[in-house]
C-alpha cells in the first residue's frame, strides 16, 4: 500500500512536486505515466539484487499502489454508474438486466 508515515514522505516532496507539475500537463498521455512508473521501478532496482524476491517486491508495490488507486477512484465511479444505470445481474442460464425475482 502507498500509505507510509509522513516523515518518510517528506524525502520525496521535491520529486513529487516535479512529477505533479509534469503529469498535470494536458499534453501528458498515459504512455508518459507508464514511463514514469517504469523508471521508478527500474531506479528502485538499480542497486538491489536481481533475485525473485526483490523483483517481486517491486512489482508488488506497483500493483498494490494501482489497486489502492482503483479502490479510491474507480470503485467509487463504478458505484455511481450502478446507481445511475442499475446493477447487471447474472443467472445460471443467461446474462440479464434484471434480477431473477423481478421478472
Amino acid at each position: 500500500m502507498p500509505h507510509i508515515p509522513l516523515e518518510r514522505r517528506k524525502r520525496f516532496l521535491s520529486t513529487r512536486n516535479a512529477l505533479i507539475a509534469e503529469l498535470s500537463s494536458l499534453d501528458c498521455v498515459k504512455g508518459d505515466l507508464a514511463y514514469v512508473v517504469y523508471l521508478a521501478m527500474a531506479t528502485y532496482m538499480r542497486h538491489r539484487k536481481h533475485c525473485y524476491a526483490e523483483l517481486h517486491d517491486t512489482v508488488y508495490a506497483v500493483n498494490h499502489s494501482a489497486h489502492e488507486f482503483e479502490r479510491q477512484h474507480l470503485d467509487i465511479r463504478e458505484d455511481e454508474a450502478i446507481k445511475e444505470n442499475g446493477e447487471a445481474y447474472y443467472t445460471d442460464n443467461i446474462w440479464q438486466d434484471t434480477p431473477k425475482d423481478s421478472t
